[in-house]
């Protein structure tokens, strides 16, 4: 199972140079997203065991 897409995650319009901001989570450990460096626009979110997410107020 792959990472959760929140926002874009489109292919790029054919002939355009302009790729589409997207934004990912629950990205699976071993995956591309999880190690590498990504080009484009992309936001990657990992959640720590150690500190859990709090919504903001």
């Amino acid at each position: 199972m792959g990472a959760k897409i929140h926002l874009g995650g489109q292919k790029p319009i054919k002939g355009s140079a302009e790729f589409i901001p997207t934004i990912l989570s629950d990205i699976p450990e071993g995956s591309p997203a999880y190690s590498e460096e990504l080009f484009g626009p992309v936001a990657t979110f990992f959640q720590s065991k150690k500190m859990p997410l709090k919504q903001s107020e």
